[in-house]
């Protein structure tokens, strides 16, 4: 067979994204195996043996969640329950601020309507007053006509 065919331990668990020892493990299991070394003494696994050990780790894999995955489906989950809760709490305060954003708009038209209404009873006290100062003028030239007629 040509060595093209063939992969050490480590390089199927780097394909397979596991670990050197999890291939070695179930590496072992396989009674009639046929142990080919490389130069350097490591194991190679032909074609077959990869396809055995990636079909047994990949569906292991598949059977068990791992821990990760299950704590960041849990965290997900949170994540999204507490991004509800937060959107819910925008739209209150939304709906809060336009209706204070109503009230001020409310108290600004009266503030302006009783400053016309204050404007308007000052200019009549003013006039009421200068009326009230011409007809004080005139009544005392009319004492002092009065008194120099005679």
């Amino acid at each position: 067979m040509k060595n093209e065919e063939y992969k050490t331990i480590k390089e199927l668990a780097d394909d397979l994204g596991v670990t050197k020892q999890t291939v070695q493990y179930h590496y072992k299991s396989f009674a009639d195996k046929e142990t080919v070394l490389s130069d350097k003494g490591a194991i190679l696994l032909d074609n077959r043996l990869q396809s055995l050990l990636s079909e047994k780790i990949g569906k292991k894999n598949i059977e068990k969640p791992t821990k990760e995955s299950a704590n960041y489906t849990a965290k997900k989950q949170l994540i999204s329950k507490e991004l509800e809760l937060l959107k819910e709490e925008l739209n209150n305060k939304d709906e809060i601020i336009t209706e204070l954003l109503e009230s001020q708009k409310n108290l600004q038209k009266l503030l302006d309507q009783q400053q016309v209404l204050t404007l308007q009873a000052n200019q009549k006290i003013e006039q009421l007053e200068m009326n009230l100062a011409e007809s004080e003028e005139k009544e005392k030239l009319s004492l002092w006509q009065r008194l120099f007629r005679k």
